[in-house]
């Protein structure tokens, strides 16, 4: 889907730069992008062999926002495949090994 009007306020959208991704639609009043919506994606969980866990900064949100690498897989690849360039993407690291976890458990 991709979003010519606010969901939440229903003006008009712009466009807005958006890092990797490109230009988006953009609400001002809101202060909200409206990335196309697609059926799938990934979060990821970067670690290293201490155990620490990568929490990144985009330079698009605010400095208090924080999150895991994540994003949305693309028409022809897989979530392996998505975690993979995310992370050289968004981190610049070369993913060693790939595990993926799934889980039905919902809290």
């Amino acid at each position: 889907m991709h979003y010519t009007y606010c969901p939440n306020c229903g003006k008009k959208l712009t466009t807005i730069l958006a890092g990797d991704d490109g230009m988006v639609p953009y609400c001002a009043k809101c202060n909200k992008r409206w990335f196309d919506s697609f059926q799938s994606c990934v979060i990821v969980l970067v670690y290293n062999e201490f155990d620490e866990i990568v929490l990144s900064k985009q330079w698009y949100f605010p400095d208090d926002y924080t999150s895991l690498t994540s994003g949305f897989i693309t028409p022809g690849e897989n979530a392996e495949e998505c975690a993979i360039r995310e992370v050289k993407e968004e981190l610049g690291l070369n993913v060693v090994r790939a595990q993926q976890l799934i889980t039905t458990d919902i809290y």
